[in-house]
C-alpha cells in the first residue's frame, strides 16, 4: 500500500514546449525595437528633424531563446563632424562634461571673440552662451515604451507556452 502512494503509478513529467518561439521571438524583437524607436522619436526635439528621421534599429541579434536589439543613431547618418545626437542627449556648455560657458573663437586684430549662429530665420551674435540642457532622449524613450514592450513579451510567451507530456 505504501508503494502505491509513493508512486507506483508514475506521472509523466510536465515540461514547457517552445517549438514555435524562436521564429516568433525574432518577429517580436523587431516589433519591440520599433516601439522603442517611436518612444525615442517622441522625446526628440522637433527642431532637429534630421535626428528625428534617422533614429532607427541599428542591429538585431538572435540566439535560440534570446534577442538583442540596438536602437538609436549612427555617426555615418549625419554630415561629417556633426553627430549632434550626442550633444542634444548629453548637453553642452555649462550642462556638458566641461561645465564651462561656450565662448567664441579668437578674433582677428583686437576684435572681441563672438559667436554667430542662425536662430529662427535671423543671425544672432553673442560673446558666450550657456549651452543646452541634456534631453536624455534614449532613457526617456525607453522608459515610455517599456510598458508596451513588456505587454508584448508577456502576450508572446503565454500564447505559445503549452504543456507537453513526455511519457
Amino acid at each position: 500500500m505504501a508503494k502505491e502512494i509513493l508512486g507506483v503509478h508514475k506521472v509523466p513529467p510536465i515540461l514547457p514546449r517552445f517549438d514555435l518561439l524562436p521564429g516568433i521571438l525574432a518577429l517580436n524583437v523587431k516589433v519591440m525595437g520599433g516601439l522603442i524607436r517611436e518612444g525615442i522619436r517622441k522625446h526628440t526635439p522637433k527642431r532637429s528633424w534630421l535626428m528625428h528621421g534617422r533614429c532607427k534599429i541599428i542591429s538585431m541579434r538572435m540566439t535560440r531563446f534570446t534577442g538583442r536589439i540596438r536602437v538609436g543613431w549612427q555617426k555615418r547618418d549625419f554630415p561629417r563632424g556633426k553627430f549632434y545626437a550626442v550633444w542634444v542627449g548629453e548637453g553642452t556648455g555649462l550642462y556638458g562634461s566641461a561645465h564651462k560657458r561656450i565662448m567664441g573663437k579668437k578674433a582677428a586684430k583686437g576684435r572681441q571673440p563672438m559667436i554667430r549662429y542662425p536662430y529662427s530665420g535671423r543671425w544672432v551674435t553673442m560673446k558666450s552662451i550657456k549651452g543646452m540642457k541634456p534631453r536624455n532622449m534614449l532613457e526617456k524613450g525607453y522608459e515610455s515604451s517599456i510598458d508596451d514592450v513588456m505587454l508584448l513579451v508577456s502576450r508572446t510567451v503565454f500564447s505559445f507556452f503549452t504543456v507537453a507530456k513526455h511519457a
